[in-house]
């Protein structure tokens, strides 16, 4: 578990991105909370290659990332990390 820990978070970074005006307009237009045109989040093709279970194929064939799973993982390696800190500590 700590390698693929390892291997996961050095392989999905953060990334800023705006979406397209034409994408923006399907779903609305930008309303200053959920929708933005700029934007920011997980490359999905990033995540797909170390935890494919956390992405999904639309019906368009584009990928999105289920985020409520890849934050489950999270907090689970930031519970690992603050568990290893503080061993660290008490050496």
């Amino acid at each position: 578990w700590l390698e693929f820990r390892r291997v996961l978070f050095r392989s999905i970074g953060g990334k800023t991105f705006d979406w397209k005006d034409d994408y923006i307009a399907k779903h609305g237009g930008e309303d200053g909370y959920f929708m933005r045109k700029n934007d920011f989040g997980v490359v999905a093709q990033d995540v797909e290659s170390v935890f494919p279970v956390a992405v999904r194929t639309k019906a368009d064939g584009s990928l999105a990332v289920d985020y409520e799973k890849l934050c489950a993982l999270a907090f689970q390696a930031i519970k690992e990390l603050k568990a290893e800190i503080d061993e660290l500590k008490n050496k």
